[in-house]
């Protein structure tokens, strides 16, 4: 599809003329008869009174002025600039969870996950691969992947990883009073109600975002 001419396509073709790359001056009659078009065209096209040259126009110019085809096709409104490519960031993946003796020193990486730099705010975040179904309801599933971050604020509400002694859950947070409920997303499994005064448990983060294995 072809986009709208910018208003200064002769203004760049006189420019890359007269620079000629920082090299020195290049006349436009010899611009015109290097690209085989005629003088007055050219003067035409730089004064702005061709509304727009046709491409292959312009490729007998880019060869005649010794630059890319595509970077005066983009010029002219022929090609959209190319979008920068999202910066990323690898993350670890650590483990699973639900799962027993949870090792929150996390001496073994187990993978890792590229992922887009906008999308995580706490470079000390990492991965974990869902096991089990207890957050189906909110859309997590077996064998997807959950970002986590360990510096992240937890509200009430908050889907998070959580340390019980030596295993390990993944569930909704809620904090009443002295109790905290761990609420799974699945009519299938009871909540979790703790006193930590009772039981020891760590927040150990919050996740952040769910990933697709396909």
């Amino acid at each position: 599809m072809v986009t709208k001419m910018i208003p200064n396509i002769g203004n760049y073709i006189r420019k890359i003329r007269e620079d000629h790359g920082g090299k020195g001056f290049w006349s436009l009659s010899a611009v015109a008869q290097r690209a085989s078009i005629s003088h007055s065209y050219l003067s035409q096209l730089e004064t702005g009174q061709v509304e727009q040259p046709l491409p292959r126009i312009l490729k007998k110019l880019a060869d005649a002025l010794r630059i890319p085809y595509t970077e005066i096709l983009y010029a002219a409104g022929y090609l959209s600039p190319q979008k920068e490519k999202p910066k990323t960031i690898e993350i670890p993946i650590r483990g699973e969870c639900p799962a027993d003796k949870f090792n929150f020193a996390f001496e073994e990486i187990i993978d890792t996950i590229e992922i887009n730099l906008d999308f995580i705010k706490d470079k000390s975040a990492f991965a974990l691969k869902v096991k089990g179904d207890c957050l189906k309801d909110v859309g997590i599933f077996d064998k997807d992947i959950v970002i986590v971050s360990p510096n992240t604020q937890v509200n009430n509400g908050d889907i998070v990883i959580a340390r019980i002694g030596e295993e390990c859950t993944m569930k909704k947070f809620y904090k009443t009073g002295e109790q905290i409920i761990l609420q799974p997303c699945n009519h299938d499994y009871e909540p979790i109600i703790l006193n930590p005064k009772d039981k020891k448990i760590e927040i150990i983060g919050k996740v952040i975002r769910a990933l697709k294995i396909f």
